[in-house]
């Protein structure tokens, strides 16, 4: 039976880091971008930097002029075109995330499952977006040539670290160094850094790629995320003392999150929040049998939304903040949009206020 290396439920307790990157939600696909930013021969697709995910990121940045259109992503690769991209193909998490700022797609990929009716699933609708050609489908891979029978302009993917060597995924066309010219590659960090950092470069993306981030629909989801923020950060700073715990369930284990890796923990986090870390700092997970959950208090659980994770949750039914009812949804693989984190942080506001910070002993 082959691994499905998606999902943290499915990979062994101990694995190599690079096996705990490849086993967040959604990411089997999404670092495969990571292994398309070589030399070239053309200004296509050219680094400028190479590092690991603890390095200093490049923040994405754009130049757009006419007869010229330049990205330099968070590798530091520059895709140099000349002309702004029109045909945009996605890993689902960027395409989503363009279509809130109002770019159209014309294929999207993904390494899990959109037609489950789970709330992980659902999070990536979109009107429209439905009808964009899906590569992978069910099979959650797709050949090079199905790629190009697209006429794409640019690949969007967002990366869970900046490899510097290529890396198997479920596409085993993806290390030819020749994939750069012919479809070329920007690729963004979402992990191991603040979501508000990666939802700036998606912005800064879209602009580039076309769209109006001074449109009354972005003015006002940018406006509802730094609302949200704020007011997050007010309920968490009213409430002191919540201890959270962000986790996925399995038969054997709770899967708990490290905090500092996952994109949108961290910047709870630095709103304040109280997530409770793992030993193993930098390794995405930790498996804990669920009679030794209680080393892990918490007064507020932040659970998987995916369906494989909601089948098992059962198995935490004598924890104290599930008993008290203070559980809450996490979206583990997120959308990287103002629009759909300004969601996220507006369902979590009533959570915090009302929740019991003295659930567990301190």
């Amino acid at each position: 039976m082959s691994m499905d290396r998606s999902a943290p439920w499915l990979v062994a307790r101990r694995t190599s880091r690079r096996a705990m990157l490849a086993a967040i939600p959604g990411m089997a696909l999404l670092m495969a971008g990571v292994a398309c930013g070589g030399d070239t021969d053309d200004n296509r697709s050219t680094p400028a930097a190479t590092g690991t995910a603890t390095s200093p990121v490049t923040p994405l940045t754009a130049v757009t002029a006419a007869g010229a259109w330049s990205v330099t992503d968070s590798r530091g690769v520059r895709v140099s075109l000349p002309q702004r991209p029109q045909r945009i193909v996605a890993h689902i998490t960027a395409a989503a995330a363009l279509w809130d700022y109002g770019l159209s797609i014309v294929g999207v990929y993904d390494d899990f499952t959109l037609d489950q009716h789970s709330a992980a699933s659902l999070r990536f609708r979109r009107d429209g977006l439905d009808a964009v050609d899906d590569l992978s489908g069910l099979q959650r891979t797709f050949t090079l040539d199905e790629l190009l029978d697209l006429e794409p302009d640019l690949l969007v993917t967002s990366v869970v670290e900046i490899a510097t060597d290529p890396q198997a995924t479920h596409l085993p066309w993806i290390d030819d160094p020749s994939i750069p010219q012919q479809v070329p590659i920007v690729a963004i960090l979402a992990a191991s850094r603040s979501i508000d950092a990666v939802i700036a470069d998606y912005a800064t993306l879209a602009d580039a790629l076309g769209a109006n981030l001074a449109s009354a629909a972005n003015t006002a989801a940018i406006a509802r995320f730094e609302h949200a923020s704020a007011n997050l950060q007010a309920a968490i700073a009213g409430n002191p003392g919540v201890r959270v715990v962000a986790l996925s369930s399995q038969a054997e284990s709770a899967v708990i999150a490290d905090p500092t890796a996952h994109a949108d923990l961290r910047y709870l986090a630095q709103l304040g929040m109280d997530l409770q870390p793992i030993d193993d700092a930098l390794a995405f997970w930790e498996w804990v049998a669920w009679a030794d959950m209680p080393a892990y208090p918490a007064d507020l659980i932040l659970h998987d939304t995916r369906a494989a994770s909601e089948e098992h949750f059962a198995h935490a039914a004598d924890l104290p903040a599930v008993q008290a009812g203070q559980v809450g949804p996490w979206h583990v693989t997120s959308v990287y949009s103002h629009l759909d984190v300004a969601d996220i942080l507006e369902a979590l506001i009533p959570l915090i206020t009302n929740a019991d910070p003295d659930l567990t002993p301190a």
